[in-house]
């Protein structure tokens, strides 16, 4: 009896390895998945996103720009203005690294006179998912969690939708926009 429940134990360790190594596998093949497709974005997959792009709603006037630049990035700028007056303004870089192509993104107070982000490094978004007209960003770092989706609705329309977490909680917010150039 002793020696048959030794047996059954000894399979059953074998068989619980087995398992666990399987598991172990298919965890690392998922979490390579999200890398790999990151890294098969390129900066020429987003040139629906180029051009200017304006929004009017009662929160005020913003406008977001993108645009080659030399050494094969794109440069984006942003602002808002209420009532006349700056709130606030983004500078924004897409260019490909070692970890597939990322967005480095910096806000600024209304003056110019300081950084929201202080002496951290810029926000990054690692692209996820890359489409004919809409990309899929993922927060790095801080912003782990967090998510960016761009969306060309149509030849005219830009859909940018922000899953941000604040304060603990998530934050969902859309903004659309119009182009007003190439």
């Amino acid at each position: 009896m002793l020696r048959c429940a030794r047996n059954g134990g000894h399979n059953f360790g074998r068989r619980f390895r087995a398992a666990a190594l399987i598991a172990l596998a298919l965890a690392l093949a998922l979490s390579v998945t999200g890398p790999a497709r990151a890294a098969s974005c390129t900066v020429a997959q987003l040139d629906w996103l180029k051009g200017t792009w304006r929004s009017d709603a009662k929160d005020g006037q913003s406008e977001e720009r993108w645009t080659d630049a030399p050494g094969g990035l794109l440069l984006g700028s942003a602002w808002t203005v209420k009532d006349g007056k700056a709130v606030f303004g983004e500078i924004m870089t897409i260019e490909g690294g070692p970890g597939g192509l990322a967005m480095r993104l910096r806000h600024f107070s209304d003056s110019l006179n300081r950084d929201r982000e202080g002496h951290d490094p810029p926000m990054r978004f690692l692209f996820s998912d890359c489409q004919a007209r809409s990309a899929v960003l993922d927060g790095q770092g801080p912003q782990a969690g967090e998510r960016l989706t761009y969306r060309r609705v149509d030849d005219h329309r830009l859909l940018i939708i922000g899953d941000f977490i604040h304060n603990g909680k998530p934050d969902h917010q859309e903004f659309p926009l119009l182009k007003v150039e190439n």
